[in-house]
């Protein structure tokens, strides 16, 4: 049931009690002094459900904006002009790919800002309003692709609703926890903002609803050009680092329940990638091959802080694109330190590489 059409039932149900409560009155006193308890509670609940919606939907539409500032304020901005840039220009890629499925955008651009946790965290909130931490471009090591998964994930929070339904959700359970004690105006107008300011930072998001926002994602970061195996990179990458910055990946975005683990998350995305690739192009998870109709390509070697399997998932990313936008698929070349399959980059070569046998590998099974 919609959560309005529910409080709507509950206040209506309320009021019949209302009715009841005065017929036996006279003959049953006590009794009758315990509904009117519930009337008075009924009265409350209506006064306290009326300023929340008012409250959720000013901050969801033209009180977005004072909103945001809001935010900025208790978070902090974190400014710094490079990592502003880049954040700006994914956030303008992504809204442009996703403004043809999601035509409120355009209404509703995001607003956006860093803010200075070291925490690896996102979240967008009301009227789409979101912020990204300062830890995530440092633990992603600024890598675009891998922050403009993050990002896609927010703004599929966003576009599709979660955040007013998760504090419709959250105000379910405490209006009923609060109501017997909402016995004053100025209590009462203060109940609809503090649930919503409970669910900034994406608390009272659902378990299929962090699903969902990693799916939509995929299609956000694929139609804007990112690397395709981003997703399973970043989530990858999570999982190498976790016993170096476990510190950091604690809080809303790890929440057990109601957070994907990270090999779930991994995998996920690994399926779109080879879905993507129309079924050409596999990563194994637990060796970091990767596999080109079903035959060993290569296991790629660590380059600076990237391990072998993130790696790999950018790499099979590469690929991926190169089968979904070909019919006939182009022969791999070395064009200065890179291979390339036609025009699409698909690897660096290291000083590790030998780059002769890596193309040969790659004309011969592709």
């Amino acid at each position: 049931m919609h959560k309005t059409k529910y409080y709507k039932r509950l206040i209506q149900s309320l009021a019949l009690a209302t009715t009841i409560s005065f017929l036996p009155l006279t003959a049953t006193p006590v009794y009758a002094a315990g509904w009117l308890d519930v009337v008075r509670t009924g009265a409350s609940a209506a006064i306290a459900y009326q300023q929340f919606e008012t409250d959720l939907n000013k901050m969801d539409t033209s009180g977005r904006n004072q909103y945001f500032q809001e935010i900025k304020d208790k978070y902090g901005v974190y400014s710094n002009w490079q990592e502003e840039q880049q954040l700006a220009q994914i956030v303008t890629r992504l809204s442009n790919a996703a403004a043809p499925t999601n035509p409120d955008i355009k209404r509703r651009p995001f607003n956006y800002f860093i803010n200075p946790s070291k925490d690896f965290n996102a979240f967008c909130t009301l009227g789409h309003n979101l912020s990204v931490n300062k830890g995530v471009f440092d633990i992603l090591n600024h890598n675009t692709d891998e922050i403009a998964v993050v990002v896609a994930h927010e703004m599929g929070h966003g576009l599709k609703n979660h955040p007013k339904k998760g504090a419709y959700k959250s105000m379910n359970l405490s209006m009923l926890k609060t109501i017997y004690d909402a016995q004053n105006p100025g209590y009462l107008a203060t109940i609809g903002s503090n649930v919503v300011a409970a669910n900034i930072q994406n608390r009272g998001i659902t378990m299929p609803q962090e699903k969902e926002a990693d799916n939509v994602a995929f299609d956000y970061y694929s139609a804007a050009g990112y690397n395709i195996g981003a997703g399973a990179a970043l989530w990858q990458r999570i999982e190498d680092k976790m016993p170096t910055y476990k510190a950091f990946f604690l809080g809303e975005l790890f929440a057990p329940s109601s957070h994907p683990g990270e090999s779930w998350r991994r995998d996920n995305y690994a399926k779109k990638l080879t879905d993507y690739s129309k079924g050409h192009v596999v990563v194994d998870a637990k060796t970091g091959m990767i596999k080109i109709n079903k035959k060993n390509f290569i296991i790629p070697v660590e380059v600076g802080d990237m391990s072998p399997k993130e790696r790999a998932y950018l790499i099979a990313g590469n690929l991926s694109a190169v089968y979904h936008n070909n019919a006939v698929i182009p022969e791999a070349t070395i064009q200065g330190k890179y291979v390339y399959m036609g025009k699409q980059p698909i690897m660096s070569l290291t000083p590790r590489d030998n780059g002769k046998k890596i193309i040969d590998t790659l004309n011969k099974i592709r």
